[in-house]
């Protein structure tokens, strides 16, 4: 062969073999097109049951903690039926109730019991120090409301 002439078989090979590649391209397209269409709606679906596992785990915590302020509630008004608090002459028994029932839950960090003006009369960690919680919000909201209320 001479310079400047062409080979036509290996051109027209070539040619072939282009087009043969783009055919193949092409008739791949629709299987990745099919591929990805199914990881996205996988995807949607592993999002929409993640959602749906959050909300039960939401309503199964708040389950929960209905019974445990239900629990609460139960447990203050046996504590408040105790002689001890109702007596002011009782003051060392008062603090031995408390802290025997604080001993079976220890999840509170004190329990105490308060006069209608907020001082502390006793609790189930004998402070030596009085205080005052007339300022704390839920102390307010229990004598206004003169029921249970829950707060800090």
């Amino acid at each position: 062969m001479k310079f400047g002439e062409t080979n036509l078989p290996s051109i027209r090979l070539a040619g072939m073999h282009n087009r043969l590649v783009e055919l193949l391209i092409l008739a791949l397209l629709p299987i990745f097109g099919l591929v990805i269409y199914t990881s996205i709606k996988h995807q949607d679906e592993h999002v929409v049951e993640a959602g749906s596992d959050l909300q039960s785990i939401a309503q199964l915590t708040a389950l929960k903690m209905d019974r445990r302020v239900e629990g609460v509630r139960q447990l203050l008004g046996a504590v408040t039926s105790g002689p001890s608090l109702k007596d002011s002459s009782l003051d060392a028994l008062c603090t031995e109730f408390l802290t025997t029932i604080r001993g079976i839950d220890p999840t509170y960090a004190n329990i105490g019991f308060l006069d209608t003006e907020g001082n502390l009369l006793c609790d189930a960690v004998s402070r030596t120090a009085s205080g005052n919680f007339a300022d704390r919000a839920y102390f307010q909201l229990a004598l206004a409301e003169r029921s249970f209320a829950i707060g800090e």
